[in-house]
Parts: structure tokens; C-alpha cells; sequence
């Protein structure tokens, strides 16, 4: 008898933090894709000139001079608030 394991592999998502360094009202929590993530955080790094910090808890950082950015892996699906925030980056 074979038994093979197989598991349907899941992209990973994120939670990512999105605090107006403003106005807090303004700040915003929204699921994404690994793969925006990354584009987000490669675009957010050309812009800022800013460097990746690795906090506690599996949470990464950025800041911008408006906002700072946290995100955290999360087993967290995507809504339709999650899928607005993205299509904005496109």
C-alpha cells in the first residue's frame, strides 16, 4: 500500500499594519499576498530609502515619513477589504 502524503500547499499571507503617522484614524489592517508584500515592500524601499526591520513576534517594519508599516504571516484569507487596498497598488 502506498500512502504518499500529499498537501495542497496555501500561499502564504500576510497581515499587514498600515499606521498614519498623522492621523491613527487614518491607519488601516488589511490581509495581502505574499506576492504583494513583496512588491509592496521592494516599492515602499525605493521610495523611502528605508531599511526592513525585523521586530519580535515575527512582525517586520518600515517606515515612510507619513506611515510605518508591521506585517506578520497570518493563516488570515483575503476579504474584499484586503482585495480593494491591493487593486490600489496595481
Amino acid at each position: 500500500m502506498n500512502t504518499t502524503n500529499t498537501q495542497n500547499k496555501t500561499a502564504q499571507n500576510y497581515q499587514l499594519i498600515v499606521i498614519d503617522r498623522y492621523d491613527i484614524a487614518n491607519s488601516t489592517v488589511v490581509v495581502v499576498t505574499d506576492k504583494f508584500i513583496k512588491d509592496f515592500v521592494k516599492m515602499q524601499k525605493s521610495e523611502t530609502e528605508g531599511v526592513v526591520a525585523s521586530l519580535r513576534g515575527g512582525y517586520k517594519g518600515l517606515d515612510s515619513e507619513e506611515q510605518s508599516f508591521l506585517w506578520v504571516k497570518t493563516d488570515k484569507q483575503l476579504n474584499a477589504d484586503s482585495e480593494e487596498f491591493m487593486s490600489e497598488f496595481d
